[in-house]
Formats: structure tokens, sequence, C-alpha cells
């Protein structure tokens, strides 16, 4: 066992599970919180005990009314904690490409809106570190198209 880690009172983390999701003219869909300034992927965090890729499907669902089943992961990335936010861990998946005349209906009060953005516009919206995690998912997405995201060494079922 790790005499440096705690097992009894672990550290407080946040993980959130987010989605990237394209619409034929390679567009990614953003949502507004109300909360905090600017336009993020949908998703959130995960709930205690609950495994990233549920997560994600149930925030999905929750925030637009879309019903995704990613399996695989586009990006990983660490954020450091802040005075507003605990430390954290996003997981990207890859949501799909679907039509950009799919209806989104936003399904929570969190939110303002939504909206397709071109990668060229991300800075537009996202905050610097939104976007450039944005477009490393974009980037894995369109060249190795992902790992498997594999729970207990198998792919969930």
């Amino acid at each position: 066992m790790h005499k440096d880690t705690d097992w009894a009172s672990p550290p407080r983390r946040r993980h959130g599970c987010l989605a990237l999701i394209r619409n034929e003219e390679d567009q990614v869909l953003l949502v507004k919180p109300n909360y905090k300034p600017g336009w993020q992927l949908p998703g959130g965090g995960a709930l205690a005990d609950e495994n990233h890729l549920k997560a994600c499907v149930r925030e999905v669902a929750e925030e637009t009314g879309l019903t995704v089943s990613p399996t695989f992961v586009l990006a990983n990335d660490y954020v450091s904690a802040t005075p507003e936010s605990a430390e954290g861990f996003n997981v990207v998946f890859d949501g799909g490409v679907i039509p950009s005349e799919t209806p989104i209906q936003i399904q929570t009060e969190e939110l303002d809106g939504h909206r397709w953005v071109g990668l060229d516009d991300l800075d537009n919206y996202a905050r610097p570190q939104q976007a450039a995690r944005i477009r490393q998912a974009h980037s894995t997405a369109t060249s190795t198209g992902g790992i498997p995201y594999l729970r207990r060494g198998a792919l969930p079922g």
C-alpha cells in the first residue's frame, strides 16, 4: 500500500465528463453556462461512485436532450485547484457527428443557450484553456479516433 496516500480521506477532486459533438460542417456544439463566463462543451461533473462514461451520457442528456453513446476518450485534462474550484480532471469523450438541424433543447436552468462553433472561432466563445482542450480533442477525433474507455479492463457494456 502507498504510504503517502490517505485512503480513508482521499483528496477532494472534481471529475468533469464532457462530450465533443460535431456537425457535418465540422463545427462543435458548445453550451453557455449562466454561472461562469465563456462557452464550453456539454457535460458536467460525475456524481459519487458514477463512472465517467455514465456521467457524460447523463449530463449531455440533462443539458441538451441529446442521447450520446461514446466509447472513445479524446482528451484527459488535469486542472489544478483555484480559489473557486477544487482540483479536477476532465475527460472528453467523442460524442459523434450529428446533423446541425438536430433539435437541441436546453434542459437545465444552468444554461443560457447552445451554438455550433467552428474551430477558427472558438477563441470568441470559450476561455483559453477550454478552447485549447476542444482543439486537442478535435485533433484526436479526426486523426486517431481516440482511445477506448475501459472499466476494469473491459469496454462498458
